[in-house]
């Protein structure tokens, strides 16, 4: 199965991107140095598919840097930091 993408705001993939995987949506910001996942969200979480979309975006966007906003919960943050993906490590708000 292959990530879905709708461009919001231009016909090509850059800029504000969603992004459709199975049961997950994510919004990214698709630049010419690399990809930011800005927001994620899962109707079946706990099934690896975020982790799955990762890969694929890893795929999809080979020799880019794949980065993501500060998560915003314990389980993003899980697997953000089990995939290595950077993200600011400024103030957060989650509760460990």
């Amino acid at each position: 199965m292959k990530i879905t993408y709708t461009p919001k705001n231009s016909p090509s993939l850059r800029g504000k991107v969603e992004a459709y995987y199975k049961s997950v949506f994510m919004e990214l910001y698709v630049a010419e140095e690399g990809v930011c996942i800005d927001g994620v969200n899962s109707s079946n979480p706990g099934q690896g598919e975020f982790q799955e979309m990762i890969d694929l975006l890893r795929e999809d966007f080979r020799g880019k840097e794949l980065s993501a906003s500060v998560p915003v919960n314990p389980i993003a943050k899980h697997v953000l930091d089990k995939k290595g993906i950077v993200y600011p490590k400024g103030k957060s708000t989650l509760k460990e």
